[in-house]
C-alpha cells in the first residue's frame, strides 16, 4: 500500500509540474514519465 501511494505522489507532482511548463518542450518526456508510473500503480494496486 505504501508503495501505491509513493506512486500516487510521484504522479501528482509530475502532473502538476506538467501543468507548469504547458509551453515547454519537456511535456513530451513528463508525458511518457506520468504514463510509464501510472501503469506500474495499476500493476501495483490490483
Amino acid at each position: 500500500m505504501r508503495e501505491c501511494e509513493a506512486l500516487q505522489e510521484v504522479i501528482g507532482r509530475l502532473i502538476g509540474r506538467k501543468q507548469a511548463q504547458k509551453a515547454k518542450n519537456t511535456n513530451r518526456s513528463i508525458n511518457l514519465m506520468a504514463t510509464g508510473l501510472a501503469s506500474l500503480q495499476l500493476q501495483c494496486c490490483q
